[in-house]
């Protein structure tokens, strides 16, 4: 039987942001929490999920930045400038909360610490709350997985053995050759059935604590960080894999002034975009997003149910 993707309750302008037109079918052995096993379905969607965060980039930044390639993907795709991150607007609580659907409040990361500073309401088998990456390992065990990232403390916040090519790379953002071991990476995947990567750029936030945020530096490294992922887009597109492609962009915190971790605006909203396969063009979300929607929206991508115990929802199933 074919499990097609339900759109219901959207609360977006325009149209759908998922178009099912033309859908690839893939068959996958999924697991189904309710009877406690794998099942075999087939679903419609894509094969490969890029999920790109920037750190530090407001959506304030977005009218203003020199930023043509994500100005395409929010035309070409969905997006919203009024996501939220959760409290307190630094780095370590919000990619968990990117990665695990949840507030700090079940996760319990609430500093930049190795470790959650109070135990998580539940954690899996591999130690940890539940996260997209094991969550993707236990469903689809052949799944390529990949984390590429500048910043050092996003290894801290899944297991090293779920995932496939595990990578740090120190100076992404300001060495542009660098950029080769993504451009690299992409090519040795360009074969394989159902991939998802997660990228990690620095750099802005760097340069918000440097120079400030909304300041001519802080525009100039989101312009260069802009020019990277055209280059990681069009590496897929030469692959041929674009076709069965989504991307998800997206920031853990903005800021004010040369620092982040409050409650405002400047600080707390980011932005959410969604370009690709079956993404239905120009599409403005209308809805709220919540930092916590996204590793539930990349499960309604690949066809499968988030963990109960998840209070995020993905953004294609209001």
């Amino acid at each position: 039987m074919m499990k097609r993707i339900r759109l219901t309750r959207l609360t977006i302008a325009a149209a759908a942001i998922l178009s099912l037109a033309a859908c690839s079918e893939k068959a996958i052995d999924i697991y189904d929490y309710a009877k406690n096993s794998f099942v075999t379905e087939t679903i419609t969607g894509p094969l490969h999920v890029f999920l790109i965060g920037l750190d530090g980039w407001g959506s304030y930044s977005l009218p203003r930045a020199d930023m043509p390639t994500i100005k395409r993907m929010m035309a070409g795709g969905a997006y919203s400038l009024t996501a939220r991150a959760v409290m307190p607007s630094i780095s370590s609580p919000n990619w968990a909360s990117m990665f695990y659907g949840s507030a700090p409040a079940l996760h319990g990361y609430t500093q930049n610490t190795v470790k959650p500073t109070f135990d998580p309401v539940v954690i899996d088998e591999y130690g940890y709350y539940p996260n997209i990456f094991t969550l993707l390992r236990k469903i689809r065990p052949a799944i390529y997985i990949a984390a590429l990232y500048e910043w050092g403390g996003i290894a801290d916040l899944y297991p090293a053995s779920v995932v496939n090519f595990n990578r740090g790379i120190p100076d992404l953002s300001s060495n542009h050759g660098s950029l080769s071991v993504i451009t690299n990476y992409i090519t040795s995947i360009s074969s394989r059935d159902l991939t998802f990567t997660f990228i990690h750029f620095d750099g802005a936030d760097h340069a918000g604590h440097a120079e400030g945020h909304n300041t001519p530096a802080y525009y100039d490294m989101l312009a260069r960080l802009d020019s990277y992922i055209g280059e990681i887009e069009q590496k897929v597109i030469d692959e041929g894999m674009m076709d069965a492609t989504v991307f998800i962009l997206s920031a853990d915190h903005g800021g004010i002034n040369k620092s982040h971790g409050g409650n405002t605006t400047e600080e707390r909203q980011i932005p959410f975009i969604i370009y690709g396969k079956n993404i239905a063009p120009g599409t403005v979300i209308s809805g709220d997003i919540n930092i916590y929607d996204i590793a539930p929206t990349i499960c309604a991508l690949f066809g499968i149910s988030p963990p109960p115990v998840w209070l995020g929802r993905s953004v294609l199933h209001y």
